[in-house]
């Protein structure tokens, strides 16, 4: 990926019902107590390349509690993501390559998830789910090949292939744009067939027509795009409770 991706609209931090904590070797934490259900399931939001600092994010941990979830978005970049007003061009690259590499998905990323888990789970959560947007959806993937996480959902991700679903050890659901150029639709088409050539491997892979990368955590001013974005989001949620609240075998 050479240039920011998930530009649009950033929402009022007015409403938020979380609040930030620092956990583990002080990483910053929004989380959100869940006000319905049985109250025992947890799920970590990945934020994409603007960090979790903008609100879109912690509202869309708010609404995973109001569906009764422990919730959560860690800063993953502990303050060094990219500017909102950041430009295109070689100092871009620069700064995504190293989030991009195996020393830090099997580094830092790993041992920050595994606070947050930890976290949630002294909360009250037994099983721990983690979706992410953008390149919070490629995190979302390598959670998904983590021991003791029980369903993964990427939307509209990055640097997805049949392979994310190969190494997956739980669930996995991809939801991402159809003309996706960091994600495009032959990858699609690549995960859907191994998803058929292997049906120990359960998850799914939605092309959603018509909407843009970023559709989901910025959805814009539009009545349709708040409504497909909310047609996602409402996607996960059945999928997270349908994973989380049974004892899926991979």
């Amino acid at each position: 990926m050479d240039k920011p991706c998930c530009r649009g609209v950033v929402r009022s931090a007015e409403g938020l019902k979380g609040a930030v904590t620092n956990i583990g070797n002080e990483l910053p934490f929004y989380y959100t107590a869940p006000t319905e259900g049985e109250k025992n399931l947890g799920v970590i939001v990945v934020h994409d390349i603007f960090g979790s600092s903008i609100p879109n994010c912690r509202f869309i941990v708010d609404f995973l509690a109001s569906n009764g979830f422990h919730a959560a978005v860690p800063d993953f970049y502990r303050g060094k993501q990219w500017a909102e007003d950041g430009g295109f061009g070689p100092d871009f690259g620069a700064w995504f390559g190293p989030w991009m590499t195996p020393e830090y998905w099997g580094g830092a990323f790993k041992t920050d998830f595994q606070a947050a888990a930890d976290e949630l789970k002294a909360k009250g959560a037994q099983k721990i789910a983690c979706i992410g947007f953008c390149w919070g959806g490629k995190a979302a993937s390598v959670a998904a090949t983590l021991d003791g996480v029980s369903a993964a959902v990427s939307l509209h991700g990055v640097a997805h292939d049949a392979s994310s679903v190969e190494a997956a050890k739980c669930p996995l659901l991809f939801i991402s744009p159809a003309g996706d150029e960091y994600f495009p639709e032959e990858k699609h088409e690549e995960i859907r067939k191994y998803f058929k050539e292997h049906p120990e491997k359960k998850g799914d892979m939605k092309t959603y027509q018509g909407v843009g990368h970023g559709f989901v955590s910025r959805p814009g001013d539009t009545e349709e795009g708040k409504k497909r974005s909310d047609e996602a989001m409402n996607e996960t949620v059945d999928f997270l409770k349908a994973q989380l609240t049974t004892e899926a075998k991979m």
